[in-house]
Parts: C-alpha cells; structure tokens; sequence
C-alpha cells in the first residue's frame, strides 16, 4: 500500500512539474521566434539602407566619372603625343584644379587618377606622375611587377570600369 501510495505522490508532483515546464518551454519557443522575427526585420532595414547608401556612392562615382569624360581639357589632353609642350603643362594644371573641384564635390571620394597613355602622364587633383613613378610610389601590387601591370593596365579594355 505504501508503495502504491508512493507511486499516485510521484506522478501528481511529476504532473505538478511538467504544467510550469511545458508553459516555459512555450513562452520560451515563442520568445525566441518573436526575436527572431524581429532581429531579421532590423538586419533587412540595416540591408536596405547600406544598399540605399552604396547606390548613392555609385551614382557620385558615376557622376564623377561623365565629369571628366565630359571635360574639354581632359579630351584635349587625351590626344597629346610625346613630350609636353609650356601650353601642355598649363592644361594639365588647368584639369587638376577640375579634378581638385571634382574631389571637393563628392564626400566619400579620397582620390582617384586619370591616365593618359599617349604622353606617359597620371594626374591626379593634387599630383602629376609619369607611370612608372605613378606605379613605384602610389600603387605598387605585391607579387606584380611594374611590367604586368602595365600590360594589365594597357593592354586591356575597361569601358564603364572603375579601377
């Protein structure tokens, strides 16, 4: 009798446990997936706007890039050949205050470079550079030397690029 007694004692107080258990368990799963739910909801709005952002640099980058395409000193220059001129010299200080004009527009761009194959000369707004120099001081690759990546450079095509 003891025992069976014993036995009706345990089950009610296992029955006493599980009611507090089971609900914790459900406020639990239901927690975690009202949290879950929410913790997405944030993550997709940070996406958005990061996204929001990056499209916004873009379009400046864009907008930068038509800029100078679009500029007649730039154009002019393009179509120099071989040693520069005094009138050479002065244009190519007339597109680094554009580009300098250029820089100060946008707010996320640092620096960027124009080439000019045909007379061997990398502007920058604030520098000039020949491609050698440009390459020794500015933008050395590790594990490429200044002949690949010239070739690299050169000898490929980048419309609608930016590198």
């Amino acid at each position: 009798m003891k025992l069976n007694g014993f036995k009706k004692f345990l089950l009610s107080y296992i029955i006493v446990l599980l009611i507090p258990i089971s609900v914790g368990m459900l406020v639990y799963v239901k927690t975690f997936n009202t949290l879950e739910g929410e913790s997405n909801r944030a993550n997709m709005a940070i996406l958005q706007q990061t996204k929001l952002i990056i499209d916004s640099w873009m379009q400046e980058v864009e907008q930068l890039a038509k800029q100078v395409i679009l500029n007649k000193r730039v154009n002019n220059f393009a179509r120099i050949k071989g040693t520069l001129t005094t009138a050479d010299i002065y244009s190519m200080i007339g597109i680094m205050n554009d580009l300098s004009s250029y820089k100060s527009i946008n707010s996320f761009i640092d620096d960027f470079y124009i080439f000019f194959i045909n007379s061997d000369v990398t502007l920058t707004p604030t520098s000039k550079y020949d491609t050698r120099l440009f390459y020794n001081n500015i933008y050395a690759l590790a594990g490429k030397s200044y002949k690949e990546w010239y070739q690299a450079m050169w000898l490929n095509y980048y419309w609608g690029q930016f590198l």
